[in-house]
């Protein structure tokens, strides 16, 4: 199944091409041929069974790779994904045990350290976005279209690698919570980087609750938090934060939302 998502964003993949050309397939490229060896790298070094074949480490590096700008050098992208691999992977466990979703871990890590690259890559492109759905819309950083973020999603539904409940109600929440504070049009909620979130990082099975009940709340909450961070933040850094602060939450929610026998589990 990972390997299938990570299959799933071929589509978005080559719209990030066609809106930036090679810089967005080097910086993909490097994500993931780094992701791959500190993860083979760390089990070395600590003795432990290559997990290469499960493909998570591919994933999270291919992940990695759409949320960073084109313009990343290539120092800050191997640092970026260094903590996403290592630190925010590996040291928890690896696969299945780790608290923050790996990438986003590796995404905030990289702005807090290299704050320059990725502020100057929002100014830049704060005054080109136009089209909404065809065009490359380059409030995520590597400019796919919510079009070609479709169709990916599109394919994890149909493959079922997903809950469909889960970008249902995040997708809801966030544009109902648009339309509440009136601080944005509705429209301005169909971007990139909330339709990237709504299939990709709030679907998450390691990070998020064990429960269908649970996924629910963790993605409408999600979407309420992500909607009322762009008070003061940019869409994307809205998205990596809500997703990481119920991250944080996720345990409690396993905790407290029990499996019911019949109806949602």
């Amino acid at each position: 199944m990972i390997w299938g998502i990570s299959a799933a964003l071929l589509p978005i993949w080559i719209s990030s091409f066609i809106a930036f050309g090679w810089n967005s397939l080097r910086v993909l490229a490097l994500t993931v041929i780094c992701a791959a060896a500190f993860e083979f790298g760390f089990r070395v070094l600590t003795a432990q069974k290559q997990k290469l074949k499960d493909g998570s480490a591919i994933l999270t590096g291919a992940l990695l790779g759409l949320l960073l700008p084109p313009t990343a050098s290539w120092q800050a992208t191997v640092v970026g994904v260094f903590i996403a691999i290592v630190i925010g992977k590996e040291m928890f466990g690896g696969l299945g045990q780790n608290l923050f979703h790996p990438a986003l871990a590796g995404y905030v890590a990289l702005h807090a350290l290299f704050p320059q690259e990725t502020a100057s890559f929002s100014q830049t492109v704060s005054a080109a976005i136009s089209q909404l759905f065809f065009e490359n819309r380059l409030d995520l950083p590597s400019g796919p279209s919510v079009f070609s973020i479709l169709i990916a999603g599109v394919i994890l539904l149909l493959r079922k690698w997903i809950f469909w409940q889960a970008p249902l109600f995040y997708l809801t929440a966030a544009a109902l919570t648009s339309y509440l504070i009136g601080h944005v049009p509705i429209y301005g909620f169909m971007n990139g980087s909330v339709f990237f979130c709504a299939f990709f990082l709030v679907t998450d099975g390691a990070t998020t609750p064990i429960t269908k009940r649970g996924r629910c709340i963790f993605a409408a909450t999600a979407g309420v938090l992500t909607a009322s961070f762009f008070s003061w933040m940019s869409w994307m850094e809205s998205v990596v934060f809500s997703v990481l602060l119920m991250n944080a939450v996720n345990p409690l929610l396993d905790r407290f939302v029990r499996p019911q026998s019949k109806g949602l589990r």
